[in-house]
């Protein structure tokens, strides 16, 4: 691949990122308005810990 190349993808990777990055505060806030913070940082850890 060329220089050009990668560095498009480097930034559309950033770019995705950040998209995803960001909307998780939406789903958080709409998630904490739903269940106790207690519930949500235990199946949060929960997840966290199958996925490693």
């Amino acid at each position: 691949m060329s220089t050009s190349r990668l560095a498009t993808l480097a930034t559309l990777g950033l770019l995705l990122m950040t998209a995803v990055w960001g909307s998780t505060f939406v789903m958080i806030k709409d998630v904490i308005a739903r269940m106790p913070v207690a519930d949500f940082l235990a199946v949060r850890f929960a997840v966290a810990a199958v996925a490693m």
